[in-house]
């Protein structure tokens, strides 16, 4: 599998407003929080074996504009904190995610603000990137994706095409780029 790695200055956790996740669990500045690893049937999984959709991990996001693009099918809309973490013991990159057995949230960060016309930029742009020039769809089907239809097309794009490429665009370059196109310049003085 060929996954792009962000440098670790990057990596980021999603919270709820309050700095909880799943089954309450606090974050909050020098946090640290282990993995518990879990029963199946009569087969203990631990820490940093297993998919990393399960309790094996602590889940985490390579760069906030991951985090951002993704929240809306990884968590519930209530997770509006983004904090820069620190990740220890065995850690696993995924396309659309991360895990590692033990995370320390530093501080909280901005969770990057990406409008629904740029989601659907970012999206038809990455696509393009890994599907040729007609990509996912024409420019007239753009206005029937929402937040969550455009993070499941780059989440199914991640996991199942990026994969198969030994040097798949870079979706946070397209992204930054799509963004700094959309800055509005401030008025000057």
């Amino acid at each position: 599998m060929s996954t792009i790695e962000y440098d670790e200055k990057h990596w980021c956790k999603l919270t709820r407003w309050d700095g909880t996740t799943k089954w309450n669990t606090q974050w909050g500045p020098g946090r640290t929080n282990s993995a518990a690893g879990y029963q199946r049937n009569s087969t203990w999984v631990a820490p940093g074996m297993g998919g990393l959709c399960s309790a094996a991990w602590v889940h985490f996001y390579q760069h906030p504009i991951l985090a951002s693009l993704l929240l809306p099918m990884h968590v519930a809309p209530s997770y509006t904190k983004l904090w820069r973490i620190s990740a220890f013991g065995t850690i696993q990159h995924d396309p659309d995610k991360s895990g590692a057995v033990k995370v320390t949230t530093i501080e909280e960060i901005p969770l990057p603000k990406i409008t629904l016309e740029q989601r659907v930029e970012i999206l038809r742009r990455y696509g393009a990137g890994l599907l040729g020039e007609d990509g996912l769809f024409d420019d007239d089907d753009a206005g029937d994706y929402d937040a969550d239809g455009v993070a499941c097309g780059l989440i199914d794009l991640l996991q199942n095409d990026a994969e198969k490429l030994s040097d798949p665009p870079d979706l946070v370059a397209i992204a930054e780029e799509v963004l700094a196109e959309s800055e509005v310049p401030e008025a000057k003085k």
